[in-house]
């Protein structure tokens, strides 16, 4: 089984404010002696959570994950082509005991992420993030041998729509 909850307020206060929240959860296989699958499998999925998490660590669906996040962005009234953002986000595997042995942690980490969109026109934008990934030390210390407890992107992407 798999799920997706997300909601999403917007004001109007000295510039264009979004505040949002999301969960996401995927069942996951905690016996594999037998024939069965137990994980939810997606069809062609293109859930990204994080910056790093989901895009450069290349972790992609819900399978075996609960997840959460709360953001914000702010487009100042002054500057109309311009959007602020933030977000954080919690990873944990849904399975935390497979074939009745605990797997070692039950939390892979939390990220922040931080963004800011230059919207120059309707098909042309410039955007630049930087977002932190905070490693669970068990989590580190289980399967990723114990190396670095964060990892760090910083970017800038251009946009164009043709």
């Amino acid at each position: 089984t798999g799920m997706l909850l997300n909601a999403k307020y917007g004001l109007n206060l000295l510039g264009r404010w979004t505040f949002m929240g999301e969960m996401a959860r995927g069942s996951g296989d905690d016996k594999t002696t037998d024939k069965k699958e137990n994980s939810f499998q997606e069809i062609n999925t293109d859930y990204r959570p994080g910056i790093i998490f989901g895009g450069v660590a290349g972790n992609t669906g819900i399978g075996n994950l609960y997840t959460w996040n709360l953001g914000a962005t702010w487009a100042p009234a002054k500057i109309e082509r311009l959007t602020l953002g933030g977000k954080l986000s919690h990873f944990s595997p849904t399975v935390t005991k497979i074939d009745g042995t605990k797997i070692g942690y039950e939390t892979y980490g939390n990220e922040l992420d931080i963004t800011a969109n230059w919207q120059h026109s309707e098909n042309v934008g410039l955007l630049a993030y930087y977002g932190a990934f905070m490693v669970d030390g068990d989590y580190a210390d289980t399967v990723l041998a114990g190396k670095d407890d964060m990892a760090t992107t910083l970017g800038a992407a251009l946009t164009l729509k043709f």
